[in-house]
């Protein structure tokens, strides 16, 4: 004797929908990154993907954004702020110095999509955007949902989209 499950057909999802709801529930998708849906609007505020970094001079000012992926303040550091984050095209390591980082806490530890302004440090294959400046783009996140119909799912699974690893 065979059992034979029904087939289920799904509610189809925009392309961002379903980016957004593979991070929102594994913290990954295969099918693209968050980011790329924002990239011109990135680059229309100055941001460069990640990428870019190497090819520009040290010293150079700069803007990147990405999601945070990890935020570090090691003891050790001597009250400096390690972000990692991430774009469509890589990681982007983030260097926040004390002052900074006490007038922006709020920003720098809650945002989950970030753009920072700052300056480009390059000593070989080590680059850093040490900041200066930082803009919250967490609310645009939502608007991935907001391409297409959603469909009416229930789920145990929620949160926000990103989950950074933070270390203190």
């Amino acid at each position: 004797m065979s059992l034979r499950e029904r087939q289920i057909e799904l509610p189809l999802m925009a392309l961002p929908h379903q980016v957004a709801e593979d991070y929102r529930t594994t913290s990954l998708s295969l099918k693209a990154h968050p980011c790329g849906f924002f990239r011109e609007r990135l680059a229309r505020r100055g941001a460069v993907p990640a990428s870019r970094l190497k090819t520009l001079a040290d010293g150079a000012r700069v803007a990147v954004a990405g999601l945070v992926l990890i935020r570090q303040r090691p003891g050790t550091a001597k009250n400096v702020t390690f972000l990692t984050l991430e774009d469509e095209t890589g990681p982007a390591n983030i260097v926040i110095w004390g002052d900074l980082f006490a007038a922006n806490r709020r920003t720098v530890m809650s945002a989950g999509f970030l753009l920072v302004h700052g300056k480009l440090q390059k000593a070989g294959e080590v680059i850093h955007v040490v900041a200066q400046r930082f803009e919250d783009l967490s609310g645009a996140l939502s608007e991935l949902k907001a391409e297409g119909p959603a469909p009416q799912v229930r789920s145990r699974v929620s949160g926000r989209l990103v989950r950074s690893r933070d270390f203190h």
